[in-house]
C-alpha cells in the first residue's frame, strides 16, 4: 500500500518505511509515527491538527503573525553576531564560500563596537531579555572574542536585571574541555551542532579541510565532554538537515542509534531542518549512489 497523494503543507514532510509512515512537522520541529491507513485517512490527519484545514491561508497567517511578532517585540533584545568567515570545514554546499569579501575575523575594536551597540539598543527599548547567538564560520577558531562578548553582556545584564540567552552555533569539532569550561564560566550553556545525517553522509557533506572525517571526532567531542555537560546542565542541540538529499533520511536511524549511546539524557535536543541542494552542486542520485557503496 502506498501514500495517496495529498496536499499537505510545506512543512509537513511524510517517510514511508513499509506499512509505517514517519510524519516530520518541521514548522513545530515535531515527528511521530503512524501508519499508511492512518495517514491516507485526511480526515484524520486535520482532526489531530498535522494538517489545517485550510492549508494556504494558515500557513500565509501563521508566517505573518510570526514576523510580525519579532519585528515589534521590544521586549527581547535578539542578534546574532558573526565572530568569523573562517572555516576548519569544507562543506559541500556551504554558501560562505561564495562570500565576496575580504574574510577578516572581528577584532577587539569591533567587539567594542557591537557591545556598545546592543546595550544602546536594550536600554532605549527597555528590553527584558537578551538573546545572542554567536555563529560564523566557525566561532570556536575566535573564542577568545566569543567569551570577550559573553563575559560583557553577562556583566551588564547582571547589573540591570535582565535575563540573557547565550548560543553557540558551532561544526563541534573543536569542542574541547578547556574550550567547554571557558563557555561555561561566560554563561553559553545552549551549544547547536548540525549534522547532515549519518557517518557516510556527513563525512561526505561536510568534511573538514583536507578531507578528513568529522563524523566522528564530532560525536567524540561530545561523548568526551558528557560529564561537564551534565554537571552544568547545558544544551546540546543536534540539528539534522533532512532534505538535502532524499537517500539521507533513509540513514538516520544509526545517527539515533549513536546519539543515544552519548547517554546525555533530557541536554540532548534533536531538530530536523530543510536544506536543499544548490544549483551547480552534485545531483541528488550521485551523492544517493555515494552513501549507498560506503
Amino acid at each position: 500500500m502506498r501514500i495517496k497523494k495529498r496536499e499537505l503543507p510545506n512543512y509537513v514532510h511524510l517517510f514511508q518505511d513499509g506499512d509505517n509512515v514517519i510524519i516530520f512537522d518541521l514548522l513545530r520541529q515535531g515527528v511521530f509515527e503512524t501508519n499508511i491507513r492512518q495517514v491516507n485517512n485526511f480526515g484524520l490527519l486535520k482532526k489531530y491538527g498535522v494538517i489545517p484545514d485550510e492549508l494556504n491561508s494558515y500557513e500565509d497567517n501563521f508566517l505573518k503573525l510570526w514576523a510580525r511578532s519579532i519585528c515589534y517585540n521590544t521586549n527581547i533584545f535578539s542578534s546574532y553576531i558573526l565572530l568569523t568567515y573562517n572555516c576548519n570545514m569544507k562543506c559541500l554546499y556551504c554558501y560562505e564560500r561564495n562570500i565576496n569579501v575580504k574574510r577578516n575575523d572581528s577584532d577587539t575594536k569591533t567587539v567594542n563596537k557591537i557591545l556598545k551597540w546592543i546595550k544602546n539598543e536594550v536600554k532605549f527599548n527597555n528590553s527584558s531579555l537578551i538573546d545572542i547567538a554567536f555563529f560564523g564560520g566557525e566561532p570556536l577558531l575566535r573564542n577568545d572574542l566569543l567569551v570577550y562578548l559573553a563575559s560583557d553582556l553577562k556583566l551588564f545584564s547582571n547589573l540591570n536585571n535582565i535575563k540573557f540567552n547565550f548560543t553557540l552555533i558551532t561544526n563541534g569539532t573543536l569542542l574541547s574541555p578547556i574550550i567547554l569550561l571557558e563557555l561555561i564560566k561566560a554563561e553559553v550553556k545552549t551549544i547547536q551542532i548540525t549534522l547532515d545525517g549519518w557517518k557516510t553522509m556527513q563525512d561526505y557533506l561536510r568534511p573538514l579541510k583536507g578531507g578528513r572525517n568529522s563524523y566522528e571526532l564530532i560525536l567524540k567531542n561530545i561523548s568526551e565532554n558528557r560529564e561537564i555537560i551534565k554537571k552544568n546542565n547545558m544544551k546540546i542541540i543536534i540539528n539534522v538537515n533532512l532534505n538535502w538529499l532524499n537517500s539521507n533520511v533513509e540513514i538516520i536511524a544509526p545517527l539515533l542509534d549513536d546519539l543515544v549511546k552519548i547517554d546525555l539524557g533530557n541536554n540532548l535536543i534533536l531538530s530536523f531542518s530543510e536544506v536543499f541542494c544548490p544549483i551547480g552542486e552534485p545531483s541528488k542520485s550521485v551523492l544517493y549512489e555515494h552513501t549507498m557503496h560506503c
